[in-house]
Order: C-alpha cells, then structure tokens, then sequence
C-alpha cells in the first residue's frame, strides 16, 4: 500500500466569500476507486474520513491512501473523489 499527502498542489478549494483563509470543511460525497482519504489523529495513527478541513490539510495531516485487494494487478495512474 502507498500513500501520498493530499496538499494545496494536488487539491485546491476555493470559496466566493471575502477572507480567502477561512478553515473550510471538505466533505467527501464520492470514495476514491482505489484507496481512502486518510486523517492524521492526534495519537499519530491514520483514519479513515469523510472530511477534512482545508487547515487539515495544509498541515499535512490529510493523506490518500492506495489500497489493492488481493490478486488485483490493476494499478492507476490516478484516482478521484469528489
């Protein structure tokens, strides 16, 4: 299984409302395909979400986690959630 840190360069959030820097939510309406959103808890340990705040995430505490099933071969180039 490999993971990557989802940040600013291969997430952005935008908002129409006046401070660009509010800490906003991100719900996940649709999983990933081929792995999980992942949040960093306080103890260090990884869990599964539903969503996460953009601070969350630029501090590095938001990662996508690539999961395989046994015996699958296929592995993507990309995946997605919305």
């Amino acid at each position: 299984h490999s993971w990557r840190l989802i940040q600013g360069d291969n997430l952005t959030i935008t908002t129409n409302a006046d401070d660009q820097d509010l800490n906003i939510r991100v719900e996940i309406l649709h999983t990933p395909r081929f792995g999980m959103i992942q949040r960093r808890k306080t103890n260090g340990a990884w869990q599964s979400v539903e969503h996460f705040t953009r601070r969350e995430m630029h501090e590095g505490h938001v990662r996508y986690r690539h999961v395989t099933a046994a015996g699958q071969d296929e592995k993507p180039k990309a995946d997605s959630f919305r």
